[in-house]
């Protein structure tokens, strides 16, 4: 600290797929969790007390849950390309922190950021990055193409203009990464206030509901969903039963209640579901809870695609030939139609046994260099 008062965070403000964010060294910040936190929020512009309507102007957050992320990254073992992952999930007009949940579209920045700050060592060909999530307990394998430093395979994707260094992910065993279960309520379809849904916990809790049971049709503008208030009060009423049905828990252990549900921005996700119409497989809009995804989480997308593969689900009665998605006995390829296109989700699974899951991202580095953090002796 100067004697301005400020202080010089190194980071990396990074896209990874269709949510943007920071990343940051775990040992750039301080040991002490309050100290750190404060920081985060100063980072992001995340106020010191709840403040609704909060637009972020003195932070690098845009005000969406999709762009109000921090990656907080060590190296495990710099020759074995093994890193650890801690995602701080913020919000706009809150000063708390969610530490419970993963992101799979920020999770592609991280292969990039280790690269791009050489905290790997990598080869020419293929580079195998392990990140474990210390949120979720689970680790993913991510897939590069490297010459002379560089990655040298670009992709494109729904929701993002243009071409970008391209990183493939593989969720491993992703079934239960909240609950320890498949199916957190026991039940492959729950009803809710006479509305039938699907619970299942694949990469992160999500409920499932036909788009025309609540009176939609599943193909909304992402604004149309975003002004309907109506809505928004039925899906909050549909996550927050569900979520006590799937005895979903906060960070320290303890149960969500209702309260804590209705105020979640992570979990329970949502989505409504609709026949396709654009050579896709289903159809979605996808809720973060809190506000519709202008695309759809890779989190979300492997959760519904592996509910549309299992006899029995919400998902799986859209789909008409469940048949035609295996290229295998084990391998599937699931087509999902959502706001911004098509995505693809590749999944590996026999019978309810989810063994892994794989899509395509693309990311890139936004901006590099320190972030200048203001007015630390006060909260110090």
């Amino acid at each position: 600290m100067n004697r301005f008062e400020t202080i010089e965070i190194p980071v990396y403000y990074m896209r990874g797929g269709t949510s943007t964010g920071v990343l940051v060294k775990k040992e750039d910040l301080p040991i002490d969790k309050r100290k750190r936190d404060i920081i985060l929020r100063k980072i992001m512009g995340i106020p010191e007390i709840s403040t609704p309507g909060n637009n972020q102007i003195t932070g690098l957050g845009r005000g969406i849950p999709t762009s109000n992320k921090v990656f907080i990254v060590e190296v495990a073992d710099k020759e074995k390309r093994k890193a650890r992952s801690t995602l701080a999930q913020l919000a706009a007009d809150k000063n708390t922190i969610d530490w419970s949940v993963n992101c799979g579209n920020m999770s592609s920045a991280i292969p990039l950021y280790l690269l791009e700050s050489e905290l790997i060592d990598v080869e020419n060909g293929i580079n195998t990055i392990e990140i474990f999530n210390t949120n979720t307990k689970k680790s993913t394998n991510a897939y590069i193409n490297v010459l002379d430093g560089r990655i040298v395979d670009y992709a494109e994707i729904p929701g993002v203009n243009g071409s970008f260094p391209e990183v493939r992910l593989e969720l491993k065993n992703p079934a239960g990464s909240k609950t320890g279960k498949l199916f957190p309520t026991g039940n492959k379809i729950d009803v809710i206030d006479g509305i039938e849904v699907s619970c299942l916990d694949v990469n992160v809790p999500m409920v499932i509901v036909k788009a025309v049971d609540i009176g939609k049709n599943g193909r909304e503008a992402v604004n149309e969903l975003k002004s309907d208030k109506v809505l928004q009060k039925k899906l909050t009423h549909l996550w927050t039963e569900a979520g006590i049905k799937m005895k979903l828990k906060k960070s320290d252990g303890s149960l969500m209640t209702r309260q804590d549900l209705q105020n979640s921005e992570t979990i329970p996700k949502i989505c409504m579901i609709s026949p396709p119409s654009n050579n896709g497989d289903i159809n979605t809009r996808y809720f973060t809870p809190q506000a519709p995804h202008n695309s759809l989480a890779v989190s979300g997308g492997g959760c519904l695609a592996a509910a549309c593969l299992i006899d029995g689900t919400i998902a799986q009665t859209i789909i008409s030939n469940p048949d035609i998605l295996h290229e295998s006995k084990k391998r599937s390829v699931v087509k999902i139609e959502n706001p911004a296109g098509v995505l693809d989700i590749e999944l590996y699974m026999d019978g309810t046994d989810i063994e892994r899951i794989v899509y395509k991202r693309s990311t890139q580095v936004i901006v590099k260099g320190d972030s200048i953090i203001y007015g630390l002796s006060r909260e110090y």
